[in-house]
């Protein structure tokens, strides 16, 4: 009896190739959801995805990747922007003290503005009270996130901004800017 040729090393599986890998990450795009590279692997065993993936031409242009503390995800651009794609990773990580304070970090240096508190109730964070009580205990305390400050508008509001980016007085007028001093300016 003859044994079945081994494939090669870094060959796909039988089956598997970087379009099939691409249709997945493409539907979970469309759905809202990165695709990690444990769950791709999951669904193609034996699948090397970065390598396939890395080999593929222009027709994956849509596939882009964020490396993440424990795993790379995988997005599709024509369902989400990089942006979008970043926060949903941010969530699969299951830290809400990173996940608050780079998500700060990006609103106080790219717009730059502060960010509401309330914000992280909402999609896709969907941080519960505990959690966000929880991480403002630790902001501005704890090593790594010692920029991340907050502010109150005079309605109460709270926001968070980082130093890095933001002094205390540009924050505090944005946040009452946000907050109580753009409805009552037609």
């Amino acid at each position: 009896m003859s044994e079945a040729p081994k494939p090669e090393a870094g060959a796909a599986p039988e089956g598997v190739s970087a379009a099939s890998l691409a249709e997945a990450i493409r539907r979970d795009s469309a759905a809202y959801a990165v695709s990690s590279r444990a769950r791709l692997e999951a669904l193609f065993p034996g699948a090397e995805v970065d390598s396939l993936l890395a080999q593929a031409g222009p027709e994956l242009a849509d596939i882009g990747r964020i490396p993440g503390a424990s795993t790379v995800y995988y997005f599709s651009t024509a369902s989400m922007t990089e942006a979008y794609a970043t926060n949903l990773a941010r969530v699969e990580e299951k830290d809400p003290l990173n996940l608050v304070a780079q998500t700060v970090r990006d609103d106080s240096r790219i717009y730059p503005r502060p960010t509401a508190l309330n914000t992280f109730h909402d999609a896709p964070w969907r941080l519960g009270q505990t959690e966000m009580a929880s991480v403002l205990l630790k902001l501005g305390r704890e090593p790594g996130v010692e920029d991340i400050q907050s502010c109150a508008a005079s309605n109460g509001a709270i926001y968070l901004y980082s130093t890095k980016y933001l002094s205390p007085a540009h924050a505090s007028g944005l946040a009452e800017y946000y907050e109580v001093e753009r409805w009552n300016n037609p």
